[in-house]
């Protein structure tokens, strides 16, 4: 696994810029903190994924892309639903670290397994 820096901090900037219009579309919340963070947080490790790494193995990378493509769009639906319907604080939270915590689990379990 090696890291293609370029891509890395590529990934930070457009998770910044996707926390930023995250935290515009919340701006008059109490919580604009809470969703702002959380959603750059989530945004970057899925675009990362997508983008950020060099698997040894092609099988390894092509499921671990789409596995975060997918992830990707599903952390995204989840900030935006929160921010149109309304930043309900605890749903936000398992849901948002139910999915990251899924995601990271299986992202580590493909890293690992040996086929």
């Amino acid at each position: 696994m090696k890291p293609n820096w370029f891509m890395v901090f590529l990934s930070l900037g457009m998770s910044a810029l996707a926390g930023y219009g995250l935290y515009s579309m919340n701006v008059d919340n109490d919580n604009v903190w809470l969703i702002t963070i959380m959603g750059g947080i989530t945004i970057y490790s899925a675009l990362v994924g997508v983008s950020g790494f060099r698997f040894e193995r092609d099988g390894h990378s092509v499921n671990i892309r789409l596995m975060s493509s997918l992830f990707l769009v599903a952390f995204i639906a989840d900030n935006l639903v929160f921010s149109i319907v309304g930043l309900y604080v605890a749903p936000y939270i398992v849901l948002t670290g139910l999915l990251l915590f899924v995601y990271a689990g299986a992202v580590y379990k493909m890293i690992n397994t040996k086929v």
